[in-house]
C-alpha cells in the first residue's frame, strides 16, 4: 500500500511541479505553428518567432530553477 501511495505522490508532483513537468501548452503552440508552416498559413519568419519564444520560455524556467538551488 505504501508503494502505491509513493507512486501516486511521485506522479502528482511530476505533473504539477513547474521545474519537472512538461508544458503541454508550449508544446501544443509549437506543434500548431509547425503545422501552419507546412500548410503555408504562416511564413517562416513567424514560425521562427514562435520557435524562439518556445526555446526562451523553456530556458527561462530551467534557469530560474537552477538559481533557486
Amino acid at each position: 500500500m505504501e508503494r502505491i501511495k509513493n507512486a501516486i505522490c511521485s506522479l502528482l508532483s511530476k505533473l504539477f511541479s513547474s521545474q519537472s513537468r512538461i508544458s503541454y501548452r508550449r508544446i501544443m503552440v509549437f506543434a500548431v505553428a509547425t503545422a501552419l508552416l507546412f500548410t503555408t498559413a504562416i511564413d517562416a519568419d513567424i514560425w521562427c518567432y514562435v520557435a524562439l519564444a518556445y526555446i526562451a520560455g523553456d530556458s527561462a524556467e530551467k534557469a530560474l530553477a537552477a538559481l533557486g538551488k
